[in-house]
């Protein structure tokens, strides 16, 4: 009995905690920025983001953060990260285990986005909230330090920029049709994705919520060329597909 309740025990330990070790944990911002910070100012020229984690579940477990491609940081229990951005789309990207949970914004100046990062028993969730639940989130956290630039964050120019193609291309072919060429665009991007192979595949809006961005740091150059092509056919086919009024359309 006591060798079960040890056993019990143990297994309660990895089940709130994750089942690997954490890398260094990202460094806390200075304090006094942390309070600077939690003023929630907004700037008029800019959106700022809030992505708080607030949970003990996965405590030892650091999660990446990727934004429009680019590394934000990791975060681990009790933390929170803060960027300005320039005003427009942007995707934010987390990875655990063996999921991958993708949050596309359309931001916009004077504004405050806070997005809840859920880490969960199977992977990890992206949430974004109201401002008085992000910032009860953030005030029961510390500021970390990013790896980009706090105050004045752009799009590198490293992004993939999708080559591109004309939707007259695809005129002609029908909802299904459509359909099965965007499968076989998914299909070749995973293929290019070899670090990124658990994604799920199911997942036929892969193309528009980030992939391209994510890979664009991992693919060598003639990768990198197939991969704005394949962008590009993406585009197209959403166009077409819209047009068409296709079921599945505005799942693009």
């Amino acid at each position: 009995m006591k060798k079960l309740l040890i056993g019990f025990s143990v297994l309660l330990v990895l089940f709130f905690t994750g089942c690997a070790p954490s890398s260094s944990p990202e460094p806390k911002a200075p304090s006094t920025k942390d309070t600077q910070i939690k003023s929630f100012k907004t700037d008029y020229k800019k959106a700022t983001l809030y992505l708080c984690r607030n949970s003990f579940v996965g405590s030892i477990e650091d999660i990446p953060v990727f934004v429009d491609g680019n590394l934000l940081g990791e975060t681990h229990a009790y933390s929170y990260f803060h960027l300005k951005m320039k005003p427009g789309k942007h995707t934010i990207v987390s990875k655990a285990y063996s999921k991958t949970s993708t949050l596309p914004l359309d931001m916009k100046p004077n504004t405050n986005y806070f997005i809840i990062q859920q880490p969960k028993f199977s992977g990890v969730d992206l949430e974004i909230v109201d401002n008085e639940e992000g910032k009860k989130c953030v005030m029961a956290t510390k500021m970390l330090k990013s790896q980009l630039h706090m105050s004045d964050y752009e799009r590198k120019t490293s992004i993939v920029d999708p080559v591109y193609v004309s939707p007259a291309k695809y005129k002609n072919y029908s909802c299904a049709q459509i359909s099965e060429e965007i499968e076989k665009i998914n299909q070749r991007a995973f293929k290019i994705a070899k670090d990124l192979k658990d994604i799920d595949r199911s997942n036929r809006n892969i193309m528009s919520i980030g992939l391209i961005s994510i890979l664009q740091d991992v693919a060598a150059d003639d990768e990198r060329e197939e991969l704005g092509k394949l962008n590009g056919e993406y585009n197209a086919l959403k166009t077409v597909a819209k047009q068409k009024k296709c079921k599945f359309a505005p799942t693009l």
